[in-house]
């Protein structure tokens, strides 16, 4: 394989090397002698940010362009306005 082969597997031991530092610092007892009981929450998000970050930013994008547009409308914008003044009732 080339340089990207490499690569790859330097990094496939260093994921194996994080999951074998997890996994004796989740066997380690704590101070009443017990097994510490495994947090399920950084592997869940750690799993399910590569699946939901373009939502994420898509959401945080869209409020702001919302936000950008809704916060330049004047009074006066609302009184030109066809749509605010049928609402209005007037």
């Amino acid at each position: 394989m080339g340089l990207l082969g490499q690569g790859e597997r330097e990094r496939e031991r260093e994921r194996e090397e994080q999951a074998r530092d997890q996994q004796s610092k989740s066997n380690q007892r704590n101070d009443c002698g017990e097994m510490r009981k495994f947090d399920p929450w950084p592997v869940f998000f750690r799993r399910e940010w590569n699946r939901n970050w373009p939502f994420l930013v898509g959401f945080a994008v869209t409020g702001a362009i919302i936000t950008k547009l809704s916060l330049g409308l004047t009074e006066e914008d609302a009184k030109n306005s066809r749509f605010v003044q049928r609402h209005l009732g007037k």
